[in-house]
């Protein structure tokens, strides 16, 4: 009888702590690199360049999540989307609306929802 029991908390413990294992959705070794914060540098339009300051006022970042979510923030209003990457061809949608665009060095550069401004996010912490 007491190596059943000794057998059953052990199976117990061994339970226990898988369960508190949870999951992180991988290693930090499996993480995607592109993940993370992009803080918003600057909007071009036919040649003319403003800081994302004076073109949207306010808090302007995109956040690209895991699972190929997304959230654009312009002027402290946040837009959930989705985004792709094939090598360095990057395409977030949001409201339905393409904005294809180039993620490479840390940089994302998209054609906002095709209105021809062109919007460029640093990676938060890159050079």
């Amino acid at each position: 009888m007491r190596k059943f029991w000794a057998v059953f908390i052990f199976c117990c413990l061994m339970l226990t702590l898988c369960a508190c294992g949870g999951d992180d959705g991988g290693s930090i070794a499996d993480a995607d690199p592109n993940l993370g914060k992009y803080i918003g540098i600057q909007g071009e339009m036919d040649g003319i360049v403003l800081t994302m300051e004076e073109l949207y006022p306010g808090d302007s970042y995109l956040e690209l999540k895991k699972g190929g979510k997304a959230a654009l923030v312009l002027e402290g209003d946040c837009i959930d989307g989705t985004w792709t990457l094939d090598g360095e061809e990057f395409n977030l949608v949001v409201e339905d609306q393409d904005c294809p665009g180039t993620l490479k060095n840390g940089t994302v550069v998209f054609d906002f929802a095709g209105s021809g401004i062109i919007l460029t996010f640093s990676k938060e912490g890159a050079k």
